[in-house]
């Protein structure tokens, strides 16, 4: 296997993309407690042990909060190598 993709910029990108794609699609469902709209609220992280220039992709973690009750909806991550539940 060829580590040296793993070191490419477009790799990194290509995550960001999916990430964001798999929020929009969580968004797009609404709450899954009481259906109403979500509003974005991306919590930091403090991204370690990584080339500097990917730093930016990795300070934030994309997150929803409910319009009206609240609950805190967080998608599935690729950059993150975890997934969360919904319920």
């Amino acid at each position: 296997m060829c580590h040296t993709t793993l070191l490419d910029s477009k790799f990194v990108e290509f995550l960001v993309r999916t990430d964001e794609k798999m929020a929009e699609e969580m968004r797009a469902a609404g709450c899954t407690r009481c259906g109403s709209a979500l509003h974005l609220n991306s919590f930091p992280r403090k991204p370690r042990g990584m080339p500097p220039a990917w730093t930016e992709h990795f300070t934030y973690r994309l997150s929803f909060d409910c319009s009206v009750c609240s609950k805190r909806h967080t998608p599935p991550s690729v950059r993150f190598l975890e997934q969360c539940e919904q319920g």
